[in-house]
């Protein structure tokens, strides 16, 4: 069974890693929240740090997997079975 990498699938892995990143740093502010005294405060700058650092993340991560997926499925198709 061959998977198509099309630009539909790039845009739902990165949409997926940006969420995943950011529920990830959402619970580390949490954490540091918690271990500074503050509480469960989140600020609006806070919000939107998380928010940024994850797209970034999620960008470059959905784009690396992709990138090595169409690398892969060029190997595949230059070597002899």
């Amino acid at each position: 069974m061959s998977k198509k990498h099309s630009v539909f699938l790039l845009f739902l892995t990165i949409i997926y890693c940006w969420v995943m990143f950011f529920l990830i740093g959402s619970v580390v502010l949490l954490i540091m929240n918690l271990w500074k005294g503050n509480g469960f405060y989140f600020s609006q700058q806070q919000v939107k740090a998380a928010i940024v650092l994850s797209g970034i993340a999620g960008c470059g991560v959905g784009l690396r997997t992709w990138i090595f997926a169409l690398i892969d499925k060029h190997k595949s198709r230059k070597s002899p079975s």
